[in-house]
């Protein structure tokens, strides 16, 4: 049976298929748009499940679905790949558990800007670098944190979304040559503060509105007292047990968020005063672990 969820602005269709899990994303629609999707989508299922269709060659499940069922043919030498398309493939391939859910999120966000700036019907091999100028011009346009315009390094993070995904469609078969950004140029982008102590930052914001003294608390670092103090706090705030070991945990081992959670109690020795952190980020492909103190 396949079921609809709500995220972001966006709902998505979730189905199984041949005991794996697909989803999909059906964009800004209503509800009950997506309440009749999700209903067509149970009925190609059973048809498929009845023999009474067949999935064509060349046309992953996802594809065949989120086309009702009609698909451009895989063989016609006139498909031509688009942007939507390379996102829901790239995205399908990836969902098997090789990313972390949090990094297949960001995926999904820096298409959703580039498809504001291209469009979901936008043909992959004929994106040019005027066409990724347009992305970074269009987005260097818009508000970051603090009202500030948007920092260049997330839109060059943008960009270099599109062109693993178009070397992951080169290595496919889906699309052909080198993705090319020599050229590109983004916005300038002002170079920010080292990291100080408390009482040098302290000096120099004296005068200064939140909003501006607020880049210089940013560069905060804490020493081992302060540290301590912090720990302390959390420790008489917390709403929940857990919140004050797992800060601890952050700021003695330097642990990521997706690591602390992925701990198991046997990865705890206080015996020998050492605990164990499982990685994923370290080596592609494959799950690493490192022990601290």
């Amino acid at each position: 049976m396949a079921s609809i969820h709500h995220k972001g602005e966006a709902w998505h269709c979730q189905f199984m298929f041949h005991g794996k899990r697909h989803t999909f994303s059906l964009g800004k629609v209503t509800q009950d748009e997506a309440e009749n999707k999700v209903n067509q989508v149970n009925y190609l299922l059973m048809r498929l499940k009845q023999n009474l269709l067949q999935l064509p060659n060349g046309i992953d499940i996802v594809t065949f679905i989120s086309f009702d069922g009609k698909p451009p043919h895989a063989t016609s030498e006139s498909e031509v790949l688009t942007l939507a398309g390379l996102r829901d493939r790239y995205l399908e391939t990836h969902r098997n558990g090789s990313l972390e859910q949090s990094t297949l999120d960001g995926i999904e966000l820096h298409f959703r800007h580039l498809v504001g700036t291209l469009g979901e019907k936008f043909p992959v091999p004929d994106i040019s670098l005027a066409d990724l100028q347009q992305h970074v011009d269009r987005r260097g346009k818009k508000n970051g944190l603090r009202g500030k315009k948007l920092s260049p390094a997330t839109i060059r993070k943008e960009i270099v979304t599109l062109r693993t995904a178009w070397n992951w469609g080169v290595q496919m078969g889906l699309v052909e040559g080198r993705f090319s950004i020599k050229g590109l140029r983004y916005p300038r982008v002002s170079e920010k503060p080292p990291f100080m102590v408390w009482e040098e930052i302290e000096r120099r914001v004296k005068g200064l509105t939140e909003e501006a003294a607020g880049e210089w608390w940013d560069c905060l670092y804490l020493r081992g007292k302060e540290i301590s103090e912090l720990l302390t706090h959390v420790k008489t705030k917390a709403l929940q047990p857990w919140v004050h070991p797992l800060c601890c945990v952050a700021a003695y081992t330097g642990a990521r968020r997706a690591e602390m959670l992925r701990m198991l109690v046997s990865d705890v020795d206080f015996q020998g005063n050492t605990m164990v952190i499982r990685e994923k980020k370290r080596t592609k492909g494959k799950t690493t672990t490192r022990r601290v103190p």
